[in-house]
């Protein structure tokens, strides 16, 4: 326990260390900040206004309450090229404004009496927070016939002639992939916003920071006592570098586990702050992202376990690292060996096809986990 505390006080003492660790992480939220601002302005800062439409539609019937939001957008929408200003720089839509006065006159009546008669903003509010509800039933209502319609796609497949031998990869994949799925068929979905959840879990900007620091930290636990002559002097113990090497090892593997949880639970943190998770009972299914997921998970178990397998991975590859630093002595190999292999993992995991002979190597690999 006391080499373990003083690798850590070793690696803490590190100005650099101390300085790019808390860095990192703030560019980390940052970024993703900047991200969710650019592409879903409206719905941060409107979350609570989506919340409170969710709700005035979550108790109704599914095809009830497309039907009026379908509706509800169209007469929005509407509303919008009427109280365009200076229509005539923008001709090509006269004849649709023209068309809407002529066969909906009450609509201009309705509009004066509305309060987006002077507030454009407001009215752009309201059509894209009603659009991305639309967007978030819309899966609720089609999930079950995607399920069933599995079965079909698979018989369909097998009138296939080249699809039809037996034994092969692709005939026991299409006579599987039905029974993977027939657990599915009546699970209750709940409607519930899906941004934040994927936003967070698909973020690559962590994963690049993370591979950073993980790097930092194994150049001043394994590289600067290599460099410095140390690491022979200790040979000279009665137990040699055994009790060192356990104890760097705990140091490497509880730092990044801890930093992996704090950069990846803080974008978390964030992507809840910005747009709630909803009812983390909710099976994934649920959202439009995980329709093609097999596995019965509710949110919460989701980002549980989304969280363990980034953890998980982080390790791995800390010790991946910690080999090339322990094996090699000359820091510039060091530095060789671990480009290769991540770019080498990147390559296989973009390049190579999924149906490839070789496609092992493009799920096989760091990027790629």
């Amino acid at each position: 326990m006391k080499l373990t505390a003083y690798e850590l006080m070793k690696i803490f003492k590190k100005t650099l260390i101390l300085i790019i660790i808390p860095l990192l992480m703030l560019i980390n939220v940052f970024l993703y900040y900047q991200q969710e601002i650019k592409y879903n302005e409206y719905i941060v800062y409107n979350i609570e206004e989506y919340y409170e439409l969710e709700e005035m539609y979550r108790n109704m019937p599914l095809d009830e309450s497309l039907d009026e939001i379908s509706s509800k957008i169209k007469t929005l929408e509407d509303f919008s090229l009427l109280t365009i200003e200076n229509i005539e720089a923008l001709p090509f839509f006269q004849d649709t404004i023209d068309e809407i006065k002529e066969n909906n006159p009450e609509l201009i009546e309705e509009l004066e009496n509305s309060p987006y008669a002077d507030n454009r903003d407001l009215l752009t509010r309201d059509i894209i927070l009603h659009k991305e509800l639309y967007d978030q039933l819309v899966p609720l209502t089609k999930y079950g016939d995607y399920v069933d319609g599995i079965q079909g796609r698979a018989d369909e497949m097998l009138s296939v002639s080249i699809f039809r031998q037996e034994g092969t990869f692709s005939y026991r994949n299409i006579i599987k992939t039905p029974k993977d799925f027939e657990h599915l068929k009546d699970i209750p979905l709940k409607l519930g916003l899906d941004k934040g959840i994927v936003s967070a879990t698909q973020f690559p900007t962590t994963d690049i920071l993370i591979i950073i620091i993980i790097f930092l930290i194994c150049v001043y636990l394994f590289l600067q006592e290599k460099e410095s002559g140390l690491t022979r002097l200790i040979r000279t113990n009665k137990k040699g570098r055994f009790n060192i090497a356990v104890a760097k090892l705990i140091t490497l593997i509880s730092l990044t586990g801890a930093l992996a949880l704090i950069f990846y639970g803080s974008i978390i943190l964030m992507g809840n702050y910005l747009y709630g998770f909803g009812d983390l009972s909710r099976y994934i299914q649920s959202m439009e992202s995980f329709k093609h997921s097999n596995l019965l998970l509710t949110v919460g178990q989701y980002i549980t376990l989304f969280l363990v397998g980034k953890l998980a991975v982080c390790i791995l590859m800390a010790l991946i690292f910690s080999l090339f630093f322990t094996l090699i002595n000359n820091a510039s190999k060091i530095y060789l060996c671990v480009a290769v292999l991540l770019g080498y993992s990147y390559i296989s995991h973009v390049f190579i096809h999924s149906l490839s002979h070789v496609s092992l190597l493009k799920y096989i690999n760091i990027i790629y986990f």
